[in-house]
């Protein structure tokens, strides 16, 4: 009696174990990757939030193959800069009033040699033709003045008219 107990306990943990282990196998198929994000969570940044994603497969991820792509996901990738011309732009000033005739260089990005550029008689300087998805370095000097950041490096996406040099004298 004991020992068909035995037999018995003994094929029961068999068939179980087995059962898992088959279970756990995946039976006939194989599951290569992750098929749901976990998602459900808050996500927020800035002024936007957004509450429960759960369900996105490989949210945020780029797939590739065979001539086709597919971007995963609810988000949306950001568009990559274009090689669109785009112009920069802005103002050297002392004080209040704009600096006539002060040098202002521009180079980096796809330009092989620097260019150069006057500033108007309100101090304003403009560039043309520079490429987005470019990082430029644009630079002033004079002999007369001085400049607290007579540097400054601007990565352009898209047009910038801003910049200004604050002059000082020594």
């Amino acid at each position: 009696m004991q020992r068909t107990i035995g037999l018995m306990v003994a094929a029961l943990l068999f068939a179980v174990s087995s059962g898992i282990a088959f279970a756990q196998s995946g039976g006939t198929f194989e599951i290569e990757r992750s098929v749901i994000a976990g998602g459900g969570a808050n996500a927020s940044g800035g002024s936007f939030s957004v509450v429960s994603t759960i369900g996105q497969p490989i949210a945020g991820t780029r797939s590739t193959g065979g001539g086709f792509s597919l971007h995963g996901g609810f988000w949306h990738p950001e568009y990559a800069p274009t090689a669109a011309a785009v112009s920069v732009s802005g103002r050297i000033i002392y004080g209040s009033r704009g600096l006539p005739g002060i040098t202002v260089r521009i180079f980096g990005g796809h330009l092989e040699t620097p260019r150069v550029a006057r500033s108007s008689g309100f101090g304003y300087f403009h560039f043309d033709g520079l490429l987005a998805g470019n990082t430029y370095v644009v630079q002033v000097e004079n002999q007369r003045y001085i400049f607290k950041e007579p540097v400054q490096v601007i990565y352009l996406t898209d047009s910038v008219t801003d910049i200004q040099f604050i002059a000082s004298t020594y």
